[in-house]
């Protein structure tokens, strides 16, 4: 990452296929819930072979919503090749998926018994992102304010985890209702509302929660990258 370089970023996912994933061992999570208990002990109740599966269908979601990204970018890259030259060069810098489980160790899914848990960490990220010692980290800001480029520090207090953004000020609905800013550069989109939804407005302010992540030692500065042009779909 150089200065007066341009980046483009991609945030697509698994195009429903995790929503599927996760109502699916949802329900069948329930179907294993003692009746009338509120707060079981869950371990005698844990089946290693629905956690395999789990973690097999959550895997083949998150691989999906990689290649979709993959693509995208190729596209991004080809099109970008046709204005100005073959030369243009766009190498990827990271993949970052926020809403994911992962574990601290390297897990072999054949192999996985009750007794071996105790040295695995699982870790459910929802709206955050790895954070480990020396990873790419990206905050993404709005169609108005700066996206992030940050090295992770490995906090162990924060369980190497950083934010995915600053989160929404409004929600899309109340978008609809509120008097919406134009944004200073160009936003193209194939559905209007998105204009309204996704404006600058909807977000809470980026800084503060970079600057409180710095701060506290999750992540580091590396590149602080200003919005020039946003295609929302």
């Amino acid at each position: 990452m150089k200065e007066d370089r341009i980046a483009f970023m991609i945030h697509a996912g698994s195009r429903m296929v995790g929503k599927y994933v996760g109502g699916r061992w949802h329900d069948r999570a329930k179907e294993k819930w003692p009746v009338g208990v509120a707060h079981p002990d869950l371990f005698p109740i844990v089946d290693p072979d629905e956690i395999n599966a789990y973690l097999r269908a959550e895997s083949t979601a998150s691989n999906y919503g990689f290649f979709n990204r993959l693509l995208l970018g190729e596209i991004v890259r080809r099109r970008l090749g046709q204005v100005f030259g073959p030369s243009v060069r766009a190498p990827l810098v990271s993949d970052i998926p926020h809403n994911i489980t992962s574990s601290r160790l390297r897990l072999d899914y054949d192999s996985l018994k009750p007794e071996t848990w105790d040295g695995y960490r699982y870790i459910a990220r929802k709206g955050a992102c790895p954070a480990e010692t020396g990873n790419a980290v990206l905050i993404p800001g709005s169609m108005g304010a700066p996206s992030y480029l940050m090295r992770g520090l490995g906090n162990e207090e924060f369980m190497a985890t950083a934010s995915h953004g600053a989160g929404r000020a409004q929600a899309r609905v109340a978008m609809h209702r509120s008097k919406v800013e134009e944004p200073p550069f160009e936003c193209y989109t194939l559905r209007e509302e998105r204009r309204v939804e996704e404006a600058p407005s909807a977000y809470k302010p980026i800084a503060p929660v970079v600057d409180v992540q710095v701060k506290h030692g999750i992540v580091d500065y590396v590149a602080e990258m200003t919005p020039l042009f946003t295609f929302k779909c």
